[in-house]
Protein backbone atom coordinates (compact mmCIF):
# COMPACT_ATOMS: atom_id res chain seq x y z
CA UNK A 1 0.00 0.00 0.00
CA UNK A 2 1.44 3.34 -0.86
CA UNK A 3 0.47 6.05 1.34
CA UNK A 4 0.79 9.99 0.76
CA UNK A 5 -0.02 12.78 3.45
CA UNK A 6 -1.52 15.97 1.57
CA UNK A 7 -2.16 19.19 2.76
CA UNK A 8 -0.69 21.21 5.84
CA UNK A 9 -0.21 24.42 7.76
CA UNK A 10 3.01 25.90 8.15
CA UNK A 11 2.70 25.37 12.11
CA UNK A 12 2.63 21.51 12.73
CA UNK A 13 2.00 18.96 9.68
CA UNK A 14 0.86 16.02 11.92
CA UNK A 15 -1.94 17.91 13.68
CA UNK A 16 -3.81 19.86 10.36
CA UNK A 17 -3.73 17.10 7.36
CA UNK A 18 -6.67 17.72 5.93
CA UNK A 19 -6.26 15.44 3.15
CA UNK A 20 -5.18 11.75 2.31
CA UNK A 21 -3.79 10.10 -0.84
CA UNK A 22 -3.77 6.11 -0.71
CA UNK A 23 -3.41 3.22 -3.22
CA UNK A 24 -4.92 0.01 -1.97
CA UNK A 25 -3.39 -2.81 -3.62
CA UNK A 26 -6.40 -5.01 -2.33
CA UNK A 27 -10.06 -5.45 -1.16
CA UNK A 28 -8.42 -6.76 2.45
CA UNK A 29 -6.05 -3.28 2.12
CA UNK A 30 -9.33 -1.37 1.57
CA UNK A 31 -10.86 -2.91 4.50
CA UNK A 32 -8.12 -2.37 6.50
CA UNK A 33 -8.70 1.67 5.50
CA UNK A 34 -12.25 1.41 6.73
CA UNK A 35 -11.02 -0.37 10.03
CA UNK A 36 -8.85 2.63 10.83
CA UNK A 37 -11.87 4.71 10.13
CA UNK A 38 -13.56 2.83 12.60
CA UNK A 39 -11.51 2.72 15.34
CA UNK A 40 -10.46 6.38 14.88
CA UNK A 41 -14.24 7.12 15.70
CA UNK A 42 -14.89 8.14 18.91
CA UNK A 43 -18.71 9.57 18.96
CA UNK A 44 -19.48 10.28 15.19
CA UNK A 45 -18.98 10.62 11.97
CA UNK A 46 -20.12 11.19 8.93
CA UNK A 47 -18.15 9.35 5.96
CA UNK A 48 -19.19 10.54 2.43
CA UNK A 49 -18.42 7.88 -0.41
CA UNK A 50 -18.14 7.95 -4.14
CA UNK A 51 -16.54 6.22 -6.89
CA UNK A 52 -18.01 4.07 -9.51
CA UNK A 53 -19.60 0.70 -8.90
CA UNK A 54 -17.15 -1.79 -7.68
CA UNK A 55 -14.88 0.44 -6.40
CA UNK A 56 -15.02 -1.00 -3.17
CA UNK A 57 -17.30 1.18 -1.28
CA UNK A 58 -19.21 -1.17 0.48
CA UNK A 59 -16.06 -2.93 1.45
CA UNK A 60 -14.70 -0.04 3.09
CA UNK A 61 -17.62 -0.34 5.41
CA UNK A 62 -17.42 -3.44 6.27
CA UNK A 63 -13.81 -2.54 7.70
CA UNK A 64 -15.40 0.19 9.77
CA UNK A 65 -18.43 -2.05 10.66
CA UNK A 66 -15.50 -4.84 11.62
CA UNK A 67 -13.56 -1.95 13.41
CA UNK A 68 -17.03 -1.15 15.29
CA UNK A 69 -18.02 -4.51 16.62
CA UNK A 70 -20.65 -4.75 14.46
CA UNK A 71 -21.46 -8.76 14.59
CA UNK A 72 -24.33 -8.97 11.82
CA UNK A 73 -23.09 -9.34 8.05
CA UNK A 74 -22.86 -6.15 6.36
CA UNK A 75 -23.86 -5.48 2.64
CA UNK A 76 -24.58 -3.06 0.14
CA UNK A 77 -28.39 -1.40 0.98
CA UNK A 78 -28.48 -1.11 -2.81
CA UNK A 79 -32.24 -1.62 -2.83
CA UNK A 80 -33.18 -0.80 0.63
CA UNK A 81 -31.21 2.32 1.05
CA UNK A 82 -30.13 2.20 4.35
CA UNK A 83 -28.83 -0.69 6.68
CA UNK A 84 -28.47 -0.03 10.43
CA UNK A 85 -26.41 -1.96 12.45
CA UNK A 86 -26.84 -1.84 16.26
CA UNK A 87 -24.32 -4.42 17.63
CA UNK A 88 -21.27 -1.71 17.71
CA UNK A 89 -19.86 0.32 19.88
CA UNK A 90 -21.51 2.78 18.30
CA UNK A 91 -24.92 2.11 15.68
CA UNK A 92 -23.57 2.24 12.22
CA UNK A 93 -26.08 3.45 9.63
CA UNK A 94 -24.98 2.44 5.98
CA UNK A 95 -26.67 4.29 3.05
CA UNK A 96 -26.30 3.67 -0.77
CA UNK A 97 -27.67 6.01 -2.56
CA UNK A 98 -27.37 5.33 -6.06
CA UNK A 99 -30.74 4.62 -6.70
CA UNK A 100 -31.91 8.36 -5.85
CA UNK A 101 -33.60 10.42 -8.39
CA UNK A 102 -35.81 13.30 -8.57
CA UNK A 103 -37.35 12.65 -11.62
CA UNK A 104 -41.28 12.64 -12.33
CA UNK A 105 -41.29 9.29 -11.85
CA UNK A 106 -39.59 9.19 -8.80
CA UNK A 107 -41.53 12.19 -7.53
CA UNK A 108 -45.10 10.31 -7.86
CA UNK A 109 -43.67 7.30 -6.36
CA UNK A 110 -42.44 8.46 -3.20
CA UNK A 111 -45.07 11.15 -3.09
CA UNK A 112 -42.52 14.19 -3.31
CA UNK A 113 -39.15 15.07 -4.29
CA UNK A 114 -36.96 12.47 -2.57
CA UNK A 115 -33.94 14.03 -1.74
CA UNK A 116 -36.59 16.43 -0.07
CA UNK A 117 -37.42 13.28 2.16
CA UNK A 118 -34.31 11.84 2.39
CA UNK A 119 -32.76 14.84 4.00
CA UNK A 120 -36.23 15.05 6.64
CA UNK A 121 -35.24 11.55 7.42
CA UNK A 122 -31.40 11.45 7.59
CA UNK A 123 -31.99 14.39 10.31
CA UNK A 124 -33.69 11.40 13.20
CA UNK A 125 -29.72 9.59 12.86
CA UNK A 126 -27.01 11.48 11.38
CA UNK A 127 -26.09 14.18 13.69
CA UNK A 128 -26.35 12.08 16.77
CA UNK A 129 -23.94 9.67 18.67
CA UNK A 130 -23.19 6.98 15.36
CA UNK A 131 -20.93 6.51 12.61
CA UNK A 132 -23.27 6.97 9.15
CA UNK A 133 -21.28 6.10 6.11
CA UNK A 134 -23.44 7.21 2.56
CA UNK A 135 -22.65 5.57 -0.55
CA UNK A 136 -22.98 7.72 -4.08
CA UNK A 137 -23.23 10.80 -1.48
CA UNK A 138 -22.31 13.13 -4.35
CA UNK A 139 -26.18 13.65 -4.41
CA UNK A 140 -26.34 14.92 -0.61
CA UNK A 141 -23.39 16.62 -0.18
CA UNK A 142 -24.99 19.85 -0.05
CA UNK A 143 -26.68 18.64 3.12
CA UNK A 144 -23.80 18.02 4.78
CA UNK A 145 -21.67 19.62 6.99
CA UNK A 146 -19.26 17.96 9.31
CA UNK A 147 -17.93 14.90 6.93
CA UNK A 148 -15.48 12.84 5.64
CA UNK A 149 -14.99 12.79 1.87
CA UNK A 150 -13.83 9.53 0.38
CA UNK A 151 -13.48 9.29 -3.67
CA UNK A 152 -12.59 5.73 -4.88
CA UNK A 153 -11.59 4.98 -8.08
CA UNK A 154 -9.71 1.43 -9.53
CA UNK A 155 -6.97 0.75 -11.95
CA UNK A 156 -8.23 -0.30 -15.28
CA UNK A 157 -5.06 -2.34 -15.83
CA UNK A 158 -4.00 -3.14 -12.58
CA UNK A 159 -5.73 -4.55 -9.22
CA UNK A 160 -5.55 -1.61 -6.24
CA UNK A 161 -7.55 1.34 -6.10
CA UNK A 162 -6.68 5.37 -5.57
CA UNK A 163 -8.29 6.73 -2.67
CA UNK A 164 -8.55 10.20 -2.03
CA UNK A 165 -9.56 11.27 1.69
CA UNK A 166 -10.89 15.06 2.24
CA UNK A 167 -12.21 16.26 5.10
CA UNK A 168 -15.06 19.13 5.47
CA UNK A 169 -15.30 20.18 8.62
CA UNK A 170 -13.35 20.69 11.74
CA UNK A 171 -13.91 17.12 13.21
CA UNK A 172 -13.53 15.66 9.88
CA UNK A 173 -10.43 17.09 9.47
CA UNK A 174 -9.15 16.09 13.24
CA UNK A 175 -10.70 12.09 12.17
CA UNK A 176 -7.73 12.78 8.90
CA UNK A 177 -4.95 13.32 11.29
CA UNK A 178 -6.52 10.64 13.72
CA UNK A 179 -6.83 7.58 11.25
CA UNK A 180 -3.08 8.73 9.68
CA UNK A 181 -1.48 8.62 13.16
CA UNK A 182 -2.77 5.14 13.68
CA UNK A 183 -1.93 3.76 10.39
CA UNK A 184 -2.80 0.26 10.92
CA UNK A 185 -3.84 -0.38 7.66
CA UNK A 186 -0.32 0.14 5.92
Amino acid sequence: MKFFAVGKSSTSFMSEIDKLELVLSSADKTKAFGRAIGQAVDESAIVALTGPLGAGKTCLVQGVGEALGVTEPIVSPTFTMLNEYHSGRLPLYHLDLYRVADDPVTQAAVGGRSLELLRTELDEFIYGPAVVVIEWAEHILTYLTDYLLIEIDYFENEQGRSVSVSGVGAKSIRLIRDINSSAIYT
